[in-house]
């Protein structure tokens, strides 16, 4: 889902940017001017003034893709850290969705995955738990965001959901159902084979998760277990990459 560099018009706020949190910022420029006076009769002091140069431009850094390990290794370090519930994480995935749906771009890239991320862990921990750590702790647990950077990007975050941070039940269930069918799937290579018929959907493996999605009517689940798929399909490609690799080494060294 991550996708490559967008252009500057796909970025809504800069927070939203890594390099706005690791770079250091350039230093202020000034040039000693001279303001216009009027012609006086009495001889008067040279006077200057400093004005302040606007910052040098400069073409944004490009970020590689992540793979989804280095995804998965930065969730895991907040999630641990933090003391985060599984909870917490399926609430980080709606947020993640509600924020591209609202922001008119591709939100989610190379550049920005991370501040959104660990703002969307920020907020849904704020949101389920009943105690959760203070801004200045989550900035010990991602040196990378400052005190200063997390209060300002959890804001704009707030701005653009329109404050709008409630989940109903069964919004909730559709992302919890789609992350347990990826699991599942990873878990186990083999793709069972799709029901032809109500009546074999009803006597298949995933009967709960049907008649529930159909009970519900759950708004967009296909295309939520279309990505679901898409995932699975990704981190276990990944998954044979490694063996393959892991593989491949053994023989070397014997």
């Amino acid at each position: 889902r991550i996708r490559d560099n967008d252009g500057p018009q796909n970025i809504t706020h800069p927070l939203f940017c890594e390099d706005t949190h690791t770079e250091v910022p350039a230093e202020d420029r000034y040039r000693v001017v001279r303001p216009p006076l009027l012609p006086q009769s009495l001889p008067m002091p040279t006077m200057y003034m400093l004005r302040k140069l606007p910052p040098p431009t400069k073409p944004p850094p490009s970020y590689p893709v992540p793979s989804v390990s280095t995804v998965l290794d930065f969730i895991e370090n907040i999630w641990h850290r933090a003391r985060l519930t599984p909870q917490a994480l399926v609430i980080c995935l709606v947020y993640v969705d509600r924020l591209e749906a609202r922001s008119e771009g591709a939100l989610l890239h190379a550049r920005s995955w991370r501040p959104i991320i660990f703002a969307s862990l920020l907020l849904a921990s704020k949101v389920w738990h009943d105690i959760s750590y203070w801004n200045s702790d989550f900035s010990t647990i991602c040196p990378m965001f400052t005190t200063r950077n997390i209060n300002l990007m959890e804001r704009a975050y707030l701005n653009l959901l329109q404050y709008n941070t409630i989940i109903s039940a069964s919004q909730y269930a559709s992302y919890y159902f789609s992350l347990r069918t990826a699991a599942i799937a990873i878990a186990s290579p083999q793709k069972p084979e799709a029901p032809s018929s109500p009546g074999q959907i009803a006597r298949g493996r995933d009967n709960f998760r049907s008649k529930y999605f159909l009970t519900l009517n759950v708004p967009s689940a296909k295309g939520l277990h279309e990505k679901t798929l898409a995932v699975a399909g990704s981190l276990e490609r990944e998954r044979e990459l490694r063996e393959g690799a892991r593989r491949h080494e053994c023989r070397t060294s014997s």
